[in-house]
């Protein structure tokens, strides 16, 4: 069966540790207060200074070692955690499957959306996948014209980009990028139901646990599909779930 990963794209990854030189730092979730804002400035000012060879700076060690996720970027940790449970499913992704990283036209979102891009293809983090960009043109808040036309023209490729089909899975990995952004495909989600397509979310208060649901269009409750949902643990790629089966997803 043949599966795209739908990832929207923030800017986490400017105040990210995953790089050589400051790897060794704790990661900036794990902090509180001051400390958590002297480190997020460092970090940033690390990432600014060194864009240009930032991709040549990842540290590998990060993304094996699943006890250092936190230093990931929310993207990279997220996606880290979706191969840990594709692996444990004995799910191989190959170049028939692929990748969509999802982002806004702004400075800062282009330039996390391009690292994150060049770093699982130099690294191959999934192999032979395909590994493709989406920029989403208008998504300027700034401007609530454009973002409101942004919004409704990607809801409409939406339908072109991601058709029902029985031997397709849709991961929507919506981790990163604008609430507006995430919540357009949330919807798309709910929309297209269990039958193909699962929601994923990793949330910094929430530990290091990557939410996984979906909603069963065939089980109703008032006309509203049930809920099914669980979460993923990072070190094992196990889901936890009373509702969620694997091999469903």
């Amino acid at each position: 069966m043949k599966r795209i990963i739908v990832t929207t794209c923030g800017t986490s990854l400017l105040t990210s540790n995953c790089w050589k030189g400051i790897s060794v730092r704790s990661a900036v979730v794990a902090l509180q207060g001051e400390e958590k804002y002297e480190h997020e400035r460092l970090y940033r000012c690390f990432t600014e200074t060194n864009k240009n060879q930032l991709v040549n700076l990842f540290d590998k060690d990060c993304w094996n070692d699943t006890s250092q996720i936190a230093k990931l970027p929310a993207e990279f940790a997220s996606l880290r955690t979706i191969k840990k449970f594709c692996d444990r499913r004995n799910i191989n992704l190959s170049e028939n499957d692929r990748l969509i990283l999802v982002y806004a036209d702004n400075e800062d979102a282009e330039f996390c959306a391009e690292v994150i891009f060049n770093v699982l293809n130099k690294y191959r983090l999934f192999g032979n996948i395909q590994i493709e960009k989406h920029k989403v043109d208008g998504l300027d808040p700034a401007d609530s014209g454009k973002f409101e036309n942004a919004l409704e023209t990607l809801w409409n490729k939406l339908r072109d980009m991601m058709p029902f089909s029985e031997d397709v899975r849709y991961y929507l990995n919506l981790t990163g990028g604008y609430k507006a952004l995430v919540m357009l495909f949330s919807c798309f989600g709910y929309v297209k139901s269990t039958a193909d397509t699962y929601i994923f979310y990793l949330n910094e208060r929430a530990g290091e646990n990557i939410l996984v649901m979906g909603f069963d269009s065939t089980d109703t409750i008032n006309g509203f599909s049930k809920l099914k949902q669980g979460y993923i643990e990072p070190q094992t790629g196990e889901i936890i779930s009373s509702s969620l089966q694997p091999q469903e997803i």
